[in-house]
């Protein structure tokens, strides 16, 4: 092997806030690294510099709580995606630190959200896929809200019989 093998974040999470059963990374374009703690209910940043921020926690969005989050995206915009998997909801966090809940456990009305266990991101169209665990359904959240809306549109479901493989800069442990 070759190089080196460096600690980046551990259980004291930024120092004032503990990281929890690492659950999930993505990097952005500019190298920053999220980490999700599924049992602290938190996400952090780290800094290529190593500075480390929490940046999500149990409040969610201040009115949606964050429970276990579980799976991290990161589309084209450097925009952050969540799932909470106690929650039975995603979040989108914009760059400029805006929190928003894209969808909740009422899934599209007919089938509830239980469980999310992955999301990502049509970089295309701006649509949402979010994975439902105990549903065993994917949902697709249309024209995925800016910071100033409080939902997106919800349209169909597909009923999924095997899990399906991560988007590009995902990783769900």
């Amino acid at each position: 092997m070759t190089g080196g093998v460096t600690e980046v974040i551990e259980s004291n999470g930024d120092g004032l806030n503990a990281l929890d059963s690492p659950r999930a990374l993505a990097i952005d374009s500019a190298g920053n690294l999220y980490v999700a703690g599924r049992s602290s209910n938190n996400v952090f940043i780290v800094t290529p510099g190593g500075t480390i921020t929490q940046i999500l926690d149990a409040s969610g969005d201040g009115t949606h709580a964050l429970l276990a989050p579980n799976c991290l995206f990161i589309d084209a915009a450097d925009t952050l995606f969540v799932t909470g998997a106690l929650s039975n909801n995603a979040f989108r966090r914009a760059p400029g630190g805006t929190v928003t809940q894209i969808i909740d456990s009422t899934g599209d009305g007919a089938t509830p959200l239980t469980n999310p266990r992955c999301i990502a991101l049509d970089d295309n169209m701006g649509d949402a896929y979010v994975l439902s665990g105990d549903s065993e359904a994917l949902f697709r959240v249309t024209a995925v809200p800016e910071p100033s809306y409080s939902t997106g549109v919800l349209t169909g479901i597909v009923v999924l019989s095997a899990m399906t493989r991560h988007r590009r800069r995902s990783l769900a442990l």
